[in-house]
């Protein structure tokens, strides 16, 4: 029964989450999976955007959702149809 309350209890606050673009570092490392001393890590690196109002730290979900899909990795067949591409170009 607990673990039943626990699962409907972490997808009220994915669902909640979902509907956010402005995330706190609890609700985006919750979001990402990661723990908020890694969170805090990157912040400190400059690698993930953020805000900040006085010691608080804000993060746009919008735009960490695109910081993290920025270096698409292409697949076999795409890497193919581009060296198509490029030996028939070359060819011309």
């Amino acid at each position: 029964m607990n673990q039943l309350l626990q699962a409907i209890q972490d997808l009220t606050e994915q669902i909640r989450l979902a509907d956010k673009d402005a995330l706190s570092l609890t609700e985006i490392s919750k979001w990402m999976g990661k723990t908020p001393n890694r969170i805090r890590q990157m912040v400190r690196e400059g690698s993930i955007p953020h805000y900040k109002q006085g010691n608080l730290l804000y993060f746009s979900k919008r735009e960490v959702e695109a910081w993290l899909l920025k270096d698409k990795v292409a697949t076999r067949e795409e890497l193919r149809a581009k060296a198509h591409n490029y030996l028939n170009n070359k060819r011309q």
